[in-house]
């Protein structure tokens, strides 16, 4: 469990700071669909928006987490997880190098 713990915190400050891209990509969509309508009250407008997040996060922790294991087990089966973890740090790497 100890050695997790450095992962988990590379993928929430990740998240953190990945965050521009979901404002860039979903903030229009986001603040079209919280636009009161007319006749519209305001529960139902909050309502909306809070149903369009949930789903938008709920797909995408499900496709994350299926691509993950799929990823496990091809690493397990192959014998390369040593290998991939560092190809993986080294990509992460350059992305932040890129930044």
């Amino acid at each position: 469990m100890g050695s997790e713990n450095p992962l988990l915190l590379g993928a929430l400050l990740l998240g953190f700071f990945g965050s521009v891209h979901c404002l860039v990509m979903c903030g229009g969509i986001a603040g079209a669909l919280g636009q009161a309508k007319p006749g519209q009250s305001a529960l139902s407008a909050w309502s909306g928006s809070l149903l369009y997040s949930g789903g938008r996060i709920a797909s995408y922790s499900v496709a994350g987490a299926i691509v993950g294991a799929l990823g496990e087990a091809f690493a397990v089966q192959t014998g390369l997880v040593v290998v991939l973890r560092c190809v993986a740090g080294v990509l992460i790497a350059m992305f932040g190098l890129h930044i």
